[in-house]
């Protein structure tokens, strides 16, 4: 009896799904590659907060422009070092 509780399972168990299942993926802010005038963008977080309290003419004037970005979001999302942090409190 004791034999047959120790050993079902055993079959079916694979430690690297497992394990993998467990991670969370980690997000990380890193700077795009290339000329920095060509590679900088708006910090998304920053100019939505703009354009819903100021309006997108002032926002496109006063956003900063970054050229960090976050991988593991969706499409790559630009982020400035304090908006990065705010973002991903969360996750």
């Amino acid at each position: 009896m004791c034999k047959y509780l120790t050993d079902s399972g055993k079959e079916n168990y694979n430690p690297e799904t497992s394990l993998a299942r467990n991670k969370r993926q980690k997000h990380e802010l890193k700077k795009k590659e290339g000329p920095v005038k060509k590679s900088r963008k708006y910090c998304s977080r920053c100019y939505k907060v703009n354009v819903k309290t100021l309006g997108r003419n002032y926002a496109r004037k006063k956003t900063k422009q970054v050229n960090t970005y976050c991988p593991q979001c969706p499409n790559e999302l630009h982020f400035c070092l304090n908006c990065f942090n705010e973002e991903h409190k969360k996750l």
